[in-house]
């Protein structure tokens, strides 16, 4: 049984909460103190109310060092995006704002346990592809498990997706804060923002997710887990031993993009 731990102090998330949980069939504990609680078990999920608080920095940096590996979503007022970002810098898994139902809160936790159950699912299988970066395409050239191997359509692009996808693939194991992607990518030349990062690596781990879910008989197949791994507070890392990327390095691109496709 998964287990949600729900950070309330001001009493109104807990009956909305245990009501979405209940539906999916968790345990639920509550506490109207985060700021004094001492988290004694392991949990799935962790919610945190964070709108009560003026300055909820230092009762979140505790929150996310006492949870370990738990995934955690807060709740912050829709009053500036800046406090949404900052959330998610410094280790949020989801940021939810207001208006929001119970419907909301469990397809958000249900999302994140499939997450969860599909990193559990990486030894099942060894995954290869490549990214041509000028294609805008992701070619899964090698997919074996017990059930066999098989071989999958390319997996199609926008130009920012590949961009940001060829940065985190040429770095396997390193990992890369939000701005530190913006710049290597070239994006923040084109006058986008982290918030940008964040959409992208979002869009590239469900694509990838879709990407493998297809074939003739997906349920044989058994998903590999998120080849994007989330480091809180400092950004992300591609987990090579998810899938192994190879970077198809165009005429104009850099030597570590050369480099990078050779040790691969």
């Amino acid at each position: 049984m998964n287990t949600c731990l729900v950070m309330d102090p001001s009493g109104e998330l807990h009956g909305m909460a245990a009501e979405s949980l209940g539906r999916l069939g968790m345990a639920c504990d509550v506490t109207r103190h985060p700021e004094a609680f001492t988290v004694r078990k392991a949990y799935d999920v962790v919610l945190m109310d964070m709108r009560p608080y003026v300055d909820f920095n230092e009762a979140f940096r505790r929150v996310l060092r006492d949870v370990g590996q738990a995934y955690v979503i807060g709740f912050i007022a829709p009053r500036d995006a800046v406090d949404r970002v900052l959330a998610l810098e410094m280790g949020a898994d989801a940021i939810i704002v207001p208006p929001f139902g119970p419907e909301e809160i469990g397809a958000r936790v249900r999302a994140l346990l499939r997450r969860q159950a599909q990193t559990r699912a990486v030894d099942a299988a060894v995954v290869r592809a490549q990214l041509d970066v000028a294609a805008r395409t992701v070619s899964v050239t090698h997919f074996r498990n017990a059930s066999g191997a098989m071989d999958l359509p390319a997996l199609r692009l926008s130009a920012n997706e590949a961009l940001l996808l060829q940065q985190l693939a040429l770095r396997p194991g390193q990992v890369m804060s939000r701005a530190e992607l913006l710049s290597r990518s070239g994006l923040g030349r084109q006058g986008h923002s982290v918030q940008t990062v964040e959409l992208l690596v979002s869009r590239l781990r469900h694509k990838l997710s879709c990407k493998l879910r297809t074939g003739p008989s997906p349920s044989a197949i058994g998903l590999p887990g998120d080849p994007i791994r989330t480091v809180r507070g400092q950004g992300y890392a591609w987990c090579a031993s998810v899938l192994q990327l190879a970077v198809r390095a165009t005429s104009t691109s850099s030597v570590d993009a050369a480099g990078a496709n050779t040790a691969a």
